[in-house]
């Protein structure tokens, strides 16, 4: 071993144990000094309420004495329509689907989610990061962390109000009558070696830090999308001649076994064989390790229970990148907009069609002002109504024909 490479597996052990350090402690433990009372049911501290009615506490993220802590904030049904059973079942979604077991969870006053993870070094753009994911009214997802604790000179807050508090909402300046509680739903203040913002981000297919967004492969009930065969097949054949390795740092610098067998081990549910036959064309057609051969059988035993087939796009976008730009890219945008399209037709077949009225003095103008003024609220339903008294739709030929 040369001398770098003895310096560089020194620093590699420091740091390793220094993450180990942060990651043995439990939230509680993690969060001491940086804990803030709330008084008089708000969910934001104030000071000419001190010495009130103790009504709960919230986390300072800025006070802290690590900066790894980060909680991803699933805000459930913003816009109010769901019952008590359609955000249950939402929730149930994110925890079985969206999120791996090692994070703590805290349901919040309105019915959301919060999950305490670890940043892992993941370069968030702010301290609050705020609707980085949205789907429709059904959910909008933030994330708090911890890239800096002044600005301008003075200490910044990121509070985030924890588990056995109450609160009233404001609204409008008045706060509402009813108590609402955020409670633990899972053993959260003794949470230890919590899961990296990292591997979480991307089993949603998402990268903050990149500058051309991927497809979004999370529905609206919070379910992941599984993987089209045509796109696995695409896959498979875009792994070919690539170097794998049975360990590294970073998906981005070298293809490693963790990864990749999590990708192959997403196509289950296209069968079984199909499964084995895609684990032994990788392995066949690319270059492996000798750590990588040695240990292929036995790691893929060990990582078994883990799988996301959609980290193979990442894979070949990041090493294969002529492959994916000229195949794999064109292939899953064609399948997602086909997708979006057959969202748009249910939509509109679902909208009761409106009689015209020929003295009805309803124009395109109207719809144009009432679109411009934030009357429709981004809603597609409400637009396509509204269209509908001044438009007939008829079949036609080639499909749809549109009369005013």
């Amino acid at each position: 071993m040369s001398d770098y490479e003895l310096f560089c597996k020194i620093f590699n052990d420091g740091i390793n144990a220094a993450q180990d350090q942060v990651q043995s402690r439990t939230i509680r433990e993690r969060i001491e000094g940086a804990v803030v009372d709330l008084y008089e049911y708000r969910k934001f501290a104030d000071d000419k309420l001190k010495n009130k009615l103790l009504t709960g506490h919230a986390i300072d993220l800025c006070l802290c004495k690590d900066n790894e802590l980060c909680i991803i904030d699933f805000d459930i049904d913003h816009a109010g329509k769901l019952n008590e059973e359609e955000k249950e079942k939402i929730r149930q979604n994110i925890i079985n689907n969206m999120l791996p077991q090692n994070v703590g969870l805290v349901q919040t006053a309105r019915g959301g989610i919060h999950a305490y993870c670890n940043r892992n070094g993941y370069k968030l753009p702010s301290n609050k990061n705020e609707k980085v994911v949205t789907y429709g009214d059904n959910l909008e997802i933030d994330i708090f962390a911890q890239m800096y604790t002044h600005k301008d000179g003075k200490l910044v807050e990121n509070r985030v109000v924890l588990p056995d508090s109450k609160v009233r909402i404001m609204d409008k300046g008045v706060q509402k009558k009813e108590i609402l509680h955020y409670k633990e739903l899972n053993d959260w203040s003794n949470a230890t070696h919590l899961a990296s913002l990292f591997d979480i981000l991307g089993k949603w297919n998402l990268d903050l830090t990149a500058k051309d967004k991927d497809f979004n492969i999370i529905n609206e009930d919070c379910t992941l999308d599984a993987m089209p065969k045509d796109i696995a097949d695409a896959c498979i054949e875009g792994l070919k001649g690539l170097s794998i390795h049975n360990d590294t740092n970073t998906l981005e610098r070298e293809i490693s076994l963790l990864p990749l067998f999590m990708g192959l081990n997403g196509l289950q549910h296209l069968g079984q064989q199909y499964k084995e036959t895609a684990y032994s064309t990788v392995q066949m057609n690319n270059n492996l390790s000798v750590k990588a051969s040695q240990h292929w059988g036995e790691r893929k035993g060990r990582y078994s229970n883990k799988a996301n087939a959609w980290i193979l796009t990442k894979i070949i976008k990041l090493h294969n990148k002529d492959y994916y730009e000229s195949t794999l890219k064109p292939l899953i945008i064609k399948t997602y907009e086909a997708k979006k399209q057959e969202k748009i037709e249910t939509v509109v077949k679902s909208i009761e069609k409106n009689e015209i009225d020929l003295i009805d003095p309803f124009t395109l103008k109207d719809v144009s002002s009432k679109a411009l003024n934030g009357k429709y609220q981004n809603k597609l339903e409400l637009v396509a109504q509204d269209l509908l008294k001044i438009i007939r739709i008829v079949p036609c030929q080639n499909g749809w024909c549109y009369i005013i």
